[in-house]
Protein backbone atom coordinates (compact mmCIF):
# COMPACT_ATOMS: atom_id res chain seq x y z
CA UNK A 1 0.00 0.00 0.00
CA UNK A 2 1.57 3.27 -1.14
CA UNK A 3 0.51 6.77 -0.15
CA UNK A 4 1.59 10.18 -1.43
CA UNK A 5 1.79 13.40 0.57
CA UNK A 6 1.69 16.35 -1.80
CA UNK A 7 2.35 20.03 -1.21
CA UNK A 8 -1.03 21.72 -1.60
CA UNK A 9 -1.91 25.28 -2.52
CA UNK A 10 -3.90 26.99 0.21
CA UNK A 11 -6.28 28.81 -2.13
CA UNK A 12 -7.07 25.55 -3.95
CA UNK A 13 -7.75 23.71 -0.70
CA UNK A 14 -9.91 26.30 1.04
CA UNK A 15 -11.93 26.98 -2.10
CA UNK A 16 -12.76 23.29 -2.64
CA UNK A 17 -13.58 22.74 1.01
CA UNK A 18 -16.77 24.73 0.50
CA UNK A 19 -18.10 22.34 -2.16
CA UNK A 20 -18.99 18.69 -2.69
CA UNK A 21 -17.20 17.01 -5.58
CA UNK A 22 -16.82 13.32 -6.33
CA UNK A 23 -13.44 14.10 -7.89
CA UNK A 24 -11.13 17.10 -8.00
CA UNK A 25 -8.25 18.08 -10.23
CA UNK A 26 -5.00 18.46 -8.31
CA UNK A 27 -3.45 20.23 -11.28
CA UNK A 28 0.23 21.01 -11.72
CA UNK A 29 1.40 24.09 -13.67
CA UNK A 30 3.66 21.91 -15.78
CA UNK A 31 3.30 18.16 -16.42
CA UNK A 32 4.63 16.01 -13.56
CA UNK A 33 4.02 12.66 -15.27
CA UNK A 34 2.75 11.38 -11.95
CA UNK A 35 2.97 7.59 -11.83
CA UNK A 36 3.73 6.88 -8.18
CA UNK A 37 0.33 5.59 -7.06
CA UNK A 38 -2.06 2.94 -8.24
CA UNK A 39 -5.76 3.79 -8.57
CA UNK A 40 -7.42 3.72 -5.15
CA UNK A 41 -4.30 4.52 -3.14
CA UNK A 42 -4.38 7.51 -0.80
CA UNK A 43 -3.22 10.99 -1.75
CA UNK A 44 -2.82 13.40 1.18
CA UNK A 45 -2.99 17.20 1.00
CA UNK A 46 -0.07 18.79 2.89
CA UNK A 47 -0.98 22.46 3.13
CA UNK A 48 1.85 24.78 2.21
CA UNK A 49 3.56 27.23 4.54
CA UNK A 50 2.73 28.70 6.96
CA UNK A 51 0.40 25.80 7.84
CA UNK A 52 2.40 22.72 6.74
CA UNK A 53 -0.10 20.24 8.10
CA UNK A 54 -2.18 17.48 6.56
CA UNK A 55 -5.51 19.06 5.63
CA UNK A 56 -7.29 16.15 4.00
CA UNK A 57 -6.98 13.31 1.55
CA UNK A 58 -8.55 11.51 -1.36
CA UNK A 59 -7.97 8.48 -3.54
CA UNK A 60 -5.79 8.57 -6.63
CA UNK A 61 -7.87 8.08 -9.76
CA UNK A 62 -5.60 8.68 -12.72
CA UNK A 63 -3.11 11.09 -14.24
CA UNK A 64 -3.57 12.96 -17.51
CA UNK A 65 -2.20 15.97 -19.34
CA UNK A 66 -4.47 18.46 -21.01
CA UNK A 67 -4.83 22.09 -21.87
CA UNK A 68 -6.23 24.50 -19.30
CA UNK A 69 -9.33 24.96 -21.45
CA UNK A 70 -9.96 21.20 -21.62
CA UNK A 71 -9.40 20.92 -17.86
CA UNK A 72 -11.92 23.69 -17.25
CA UNK A 73 -14.52 22.12 -19.55
CA UNK A 74 -14.09 18.73 -17.88
CA UNK A 75 -13.77 19.68 -14.20
CA UNK A 76 -15.04 23.27 -13.87
CA UNK A 77 -14.79 24.52 -10.30
CA UNK A 78 -13.37 21.16 -9.24
CA UNK A 79 -10.09 22.68 -10.50
CA UNK A 80 -10.15 24.71 -7.29
CA UNK A 81 -10.94 28.08 -8.87
CA UNK A 82 -14.18 29.95 -9.61
CA UNK A 83 -13.59 30.59 -13.33
CA UNK A 84 -11.33 29.87 -16.31
CA UNK A 85 -9.48 33.21 -16.26
CA UNK A 86 -8.29 32.64 -12.70
CA UNK A 87 -7.17 29.11 -13.59
CA UNK A 88 -5.02 30.44 -16.44
CA UNK A 89 -3.58 33.22 -14.29
CA UNK A 90 -2.64 30.82 -11.49
CA UNK A 91 -1.03 28.36 -13.92
CA UNK A 92 1.06 31.08 -15.54
CA UNK A 93 2.02 32.62 -12.20
CA UNK A 94 3.24 29.31 -10.79
CA UNK A 95 5.05 28.24 -13.94
CA UNK A 96 6.83 31.58 -14.44
CA UNK A 97 7.89 31.57 -10.79
CA UNK A 98 9.71 28.27 -11.32
CA UNK A 99 11.30 28.98 -14.70
CA UNK A 100 12.85 32.08 -16.22
CA UNK A 101 12.26 30.59 -19.66
CA UNK A 102 8.54 30.11 -19.26
CA UNK A 103 6.41 31.83 -21.93
CA UNK A 104 2.96 33.06 -20.92
CA UNK A 105 0.15 31.13 -22.57
CA UNK A 106 -3.60 31.72 -22.84
CA UNK A 107 -4.12 27.95 -22.81
CA UNK A 108 -1.15 26.24 -21.14
CA UNK A 109 -0.59 22.49 -20.91
CA UNK A 110 -0.94 21.20 -17.35
CA UNK A 111 -0.64 17.97 -15.42
CA UNK A 112 -3.89 16.65 -13.95
CA UNK A 113 -3.78 14.36 -10.92
CA UNK A 114 -7.38 13.30 -10.47
CA UNK A 115 -8.32 12.69 -6.84
CA UNK A 116 -11.56 10.84 -6.11
CA UNK A 117 -13.80 11.13 -3.02
CA UNK A 118 -11.82 13.99 -1.46
CA UNK A 119 -12.18 14.79 2.24
CA UNK A 120 -11.24 18.25 3.54
CA UNK A 121 -10.62 18.56 7.27
CA UNK A 122 -11.68 21.48 9.39
CA UNK A 123 -8.87 23.66 10.74
CA UNK A 124 -8.79 21.99 14.15
CA UNK A 125 -8.38 18.57 12.51
CA UNK A 126 -5.12 19.32 10.68
CA UNK A 127 -2.11 17.32 11.86
CA UNK A 128 1.65 17.23 11.26
CA UNK A 129 2.86 14.18 9.28
CA UNK A 130 6.04 14.12 11.39
CA UNK A 131 3.93 13.12 14.40
CA UNK A 132 3.44 9.74 12.71
CA UNK A 133 7.00 9.23 11.45
CA UNK A 134 6.31 10.60 7.98
CA UNK A 135 8.58 13.64 7.68
CA UNK A 136 8.26 15.87 4.64
CA UNK A 137 11.36 18.14 4.51
CA UNK A 138 10.97 21.74 3.39
CA UNK A 139 13.11 20.85 0.36
CA UNK A 140 10.20 18.78 -1.01
CA UNK A 141 8.25 21.01 -3.40
CA UNK A 142 6.03 18.42 -5.07
CA UNK A 143 5.27 15.26 -3.11
CA UNK A 144 6.77 12.43 -1.11
CA UNK A 145 5.65 8.79 -1.07
CA UNK A 146 5.55 6.28 1.78
CA UNK A 147 4.92 2.55 1.79
CA UNK A 148 2.53 2.64 4.78
CA UNK A 149 -0.57 4.70 5.52
CA UNK A 150 -1.10 6.82 8.61
CA UNK A 151 -2.56 4.89 11.56
CA UNK A 152 -6.34 4.94 11.61
CA UNK A 153 -6.57 7.12 14.70
CA UNK A 154 -4.61 9.86 12.93
CA UNK A 155 -7.51 10.42 10.53
CA UNK A 156 -10.21 11.87 12.73
CA UNK A 157 -13.59 10.32 12.07
CA UNK A 158 -16.52 11.86 13.90
CA UNK A 159 -18.98 9.21 12.74
CA UNK A 160 -19.49 6.39 15.22
CA UNK A 161 -21.01 3.87 12.85
CA UNK A 162 -20.96 1.07 15.42
CA UNK A 163 -23.68 2.72 17.48
CA UNK A 164 -27.14 3.92 16.47
CA UNK A 165 -27.79 7.63 16.36
CA UNK A 166 -29.65 9.24 19.24
CA UNK A 167 -30.85 12.81 19.39
CA UNK A 168 -28.15 15.22 20.44
CA UNK A 169 -28.95 17.30 23.49
CA UNK A 170 -28.74 21.02 22.85
CA UNK A 171 -27.21 22.66 25.90
CA UNK A 172 -27.37 26.10 24.30
CA UNK A 173 -31.10 26.42 24.93
CA UNK A 174 -31.76 26.94 21.20
CA UNK A 175 -33.61 24.20 19.33
CA UNK A 176 -32.35 25.13 15.90
CA UNK A 177 -28.86 26.55 15.92
CA UNK A 178 -27.35 27.53 12.58
CA UNK A 179 -23.55 27.31 12.65
CA UNK A 180 -21.06 28.63 10.17
CA UNK A 181 -19.37 25.82 8.26
CA UNK A 182 -16.01 26.59 9.87
CA UNK A 183 -17.57 25.89 13.28
CA UNK A 184 -18.98 22.53 12.22
CA UNK A 185 -16.31 20.06 13.26
CA UNK A 186 -16.20 16.95 11.07
CA UNK A 187 -18.48 18.37 8.37
CA UNK A 188 -16.36 17.19 5.46
CA UNK A 189 -16.20 13.61 6.72
CA UNK A 190 -19.93 13.66 7.44
CA UNK A 191 -20.69 14.79 3.92
CA UNK A 192 -18.49 12.11 2.36
CA UNK A 193 -19.96 9.33 4.51
CA UNK A 194 -23.55 10.32 3.74
CA UNK A 195 -22.96 10.62 0.00
CA UNK A 196 -21.15 7.29 -0.11
CA UNK A 197 -23.95 5.55 1.83
CA UNK A 198 -26.55 6.71 -0.71
CA UNK A 199 -24.55 6.01 -3.83
CA UNK A 200 -23.78 9.68 -4.47
CA UNK A 201 -27.30 10.74 -5.38
CA UNK A 202 -30.09 12.82 -3.87
CA UNK A 203 -32.34 10.54 -1.85
CA UNK A 204 -35.51 12.31 -3.04
CA UNK A 205 -34.93 13.34 -6.67
CA UNK A 206 -32.24 10.82 -7.65
CA UNK A 207 -30.05 13.69 -8.90
CA UNK A 208 -26.44 12.54 -9.39
CA UNK A 209 -24.68 15.84 -10.18
CA UNK A 210 -22.55 16.14 -7.03
CA UNK A 211 -21.98 19.85 -7.49
CA UNK A 212 -25.59 20.43 -6.41
CA UNK A 213 -25.98 17.71 -3.76
CA UNK A 214 -25.40 18.41 -0.08
CA UNK A 215 -25.48 16.36 3.12
CA UNK A 216 -28.40 17.56 5.22
CA UNK A 217 -28.73 17.00 8.96
CA UNK A 218 -32.11 15.55 9.96
CA UNK A 219 -31.95 16.79 13.52
CA UNK A 220 -30.36 20.22 12.92
CA UNK A 221 -26.65 20.44 13.67
CA UNK A 222 -25.77 21.03 17.33
CA UNK A 223 -22.24 19.70 17.71
CA UNK A 224 -19.94 17.08 16.20
CA UNK A 225 -22.15 14.29 17.59
CA UNK A 226 -24.74 15.43 15.04
CA UNK A 227 -22.45 14.14 12.29
CA UNK A 228 -23.69 10.56 12.33
CA UNK A 229 -24.57 8.91 9.03
CA UNK A 230 -28.02 8.03 10.40
CA UNK A 231 -28.63 11.74 11.01
CA UNK A 232 -27.83 12.63 7.41
CA UNK A 233 -29.48 12.46 4.02
CA UNK A 234 -28.15 13.65 0.64
CA UNK A 235 -30.35 16.33 -0.91
CA UNK A 236 -30.24 18.51 -3.99
CA UNK A 237 -29.51 22.09 -2.87
CA UNK A 238 -33.08 23.33 -3.34
CA UNK A 239 -34.57 20.34 -1.53
CA UNK A 240 -32.03 20.83 1.27
CA UNK A 241 -33.23 24.39 1.69
CA UNK A 242 -36.88 23.28 1.81
CA UNK A 243 -36.03 20.53 4.29
CA UNK A 244 -34.23 22.94 6.62
CA UNK A 245 -37.13 25.40 6.35
CA UNK A 246 -39.63 22.71 7.30
CA UNK A 247 -41.50 22.80 3.99
CA UNK A 248 -40.74 19.14 3.29
CA UNK A 249 -39.95 16.24 5.60
CA UNK A 250 -39.51 12.48 5.50
CA UNK A 251 -41.75 10.33 7.66
CA UNK A 252 -40.74 7.19 9.56
CA UNK A 253 -41.85 5.05 6.62
CA UNK A 254 -39.22 6.89 4.56
CA UNK A 255 -41.75 8.74 2.41
CA UNK A 256 -41.61 12.41 1.45
CA UNK A 257 -44.24 14.66 2.99
CA UNK A 258 -44.98 18.11 1.58
CA UNK A 259 -46.27 21.15 3.47
CA UNK A 260 -49.54 22.60 2.21
CA UNK A 261 -47.58 25.77 1.50
CA UNK A 262 -46.01 23.91 -1.44
CA UNK A 263 -49.16 22.18 -2.62
CA UNK A 264 -49.41 24.23 -5.84
CA UNK A 265 -45.69 24.09 -6.65
CA UNK A 266 -43.65 21.76 -8.83
CA UNK A 267 -42.38 20.10 -5.65
CA UNK A 268 -45.78 18.51 -5.12
CA UNK A 269 -44.66 15.73 -7.47
CA UNK A 270 -42.54 14.34 -4.63
CA UNK A 271 -45.49 13.97 -2.24
CA UNK A 272 -45.56 10.49 -0.66
CA UNK A 273 -42.65 9.35 -2.83
CA UNK A 274 -40.41 6.76 -1.14
CA UNK A 275 -36.84 7.98 -0.81
CA UNK A 276 -33.80 6.10 -2.06
CA UNK A 277 -32.20 4.25 0.86
CA UNK A 278 -28.66 2.96 1.46
CA UNK A 279 -27.89 -0.66 0.62
CA UNK A 280 -26.68 -1.04 4.21
CA UNK A 281 -29.71 -0.93 6.57
CA UNK A 282 -27.46 0.22 9.45
CA UNK A 283 -27.11 3.52 7.57
CA UNK A 284 -30.83 4.16 7.11
CA UNK A 285 -32.08 7.51 8.46
CA UNK A 286 -32.70 7.39 12.21
CA UNK A 287 -36.43 7.15 12.92
CA UNK A 288 -35.80 9.06 16.13
CA UNK A 289 -34.27 11.91 14.11
CA UNK A 290 -37.06 11.76 11.51
CA UNK A 291 -39.69 11.97 14.23
CA UNK A 292 -37.91 15.03 15.62
CA UNK A 293 -37.93 16.69 12.20
CA UNK A 294 -41.60 15.77 11.65
CA UNK A 295 -42.67 17.35 14.94
CA UNK A 296 -40.19 20.16 15.55
CA UNK A 297 -39.18 21.41 12.09
CA UNK A 298 -41.90 20.45 9.60
CA UNK A 299 -44.46 23.19 9.04
CA UNK A 300 -47.45 20.99 8.37
CA UNK A 301 -49.34 17.94 9.56
CA UNK A 302 -48.61 14.35 8.72
CA UNK A 303 -51.94 13.10 7.39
Amino acid sequence: MMIAIAMTDLDWFFYLREFTFDEVNFWTPTPWRFRKLKPGEKFYFLLKSPIRRIGGYGYFGYYDEMSARDAWEKFGKANGVPDFSILVKKINDYASRNSNRYIYSNNPLIGCIIIEKPVFFNDDEFFEPERYQKPVPSSIVKFKTFTEDFPGYAIRNHLNLRQSFHLVEDNTGVNYRISKSKDRSGQSQFRQQVLEAYGYKCCISGETCLEIIEAAHIQPYINENSNHVQNGIPLRVDLHRLFDLGLITIDTEYKVRISDQLSSSDYNCYRNRAIYLPEDPTKYPSKEALTYHNKMVFRGKLK
